[in-house]
């Protein structure tokens, strides 16, 4: 099955490794086969972003989904320093890790995102 995605005029998503940017002035219509990961602009975040422990955790994880970088060693490192600053955050860390354990980087994404709240546009 396909994903069907709109892009708003300069939005763009990220295919993989790849940015889809819609240079038009209008809304684009895509239509996406295949199963590489798609990740709306959003949802991203760039590594100069990354300025709290939860959001490294959430770029560390992005960048496994995405295929850019599948070393997770630094992944763990941050995930102690992310619990060492906020302890309370061991309930998502445990799901994200869960959904890691299983290669669902996108369910961790989604359970990280929970701790970095919606990014401001």
């Amino acid at each position: 099955m396909a994903l069907r995605i709109r892009l708003e005029p300069q939005e763009w998503l990220m295919v993989g490794t790849s940015r889809v940017l819609n240079i038009w002035n209008e809304t684009a219509k895509l239509k996406i086969h295949g199963a590489g990961p798609v990740l709306r602009q959003e949802h991203t975040l760039s590594e100069d972003d990354a300025d709290s422990s939860a959001k490294r955790v959430y770029y560390a994880v992005q960048t496994a989904y995405l295929g850019i970088n599948s070393n997770l060693d630094a992944y763990f490192d941050l995930v102690d320093a992310l619990l060492k600053e906020n302890p309370e955050s061991s309930d998502i860390v445990q799901i994200a890790n869960d959904h890691i354990s299983k290669g669902s980087f996108y369910g961790a994404l989604l359970e990280y995102r929970k701790l970095i709240g919606p990014k401001s546009r």
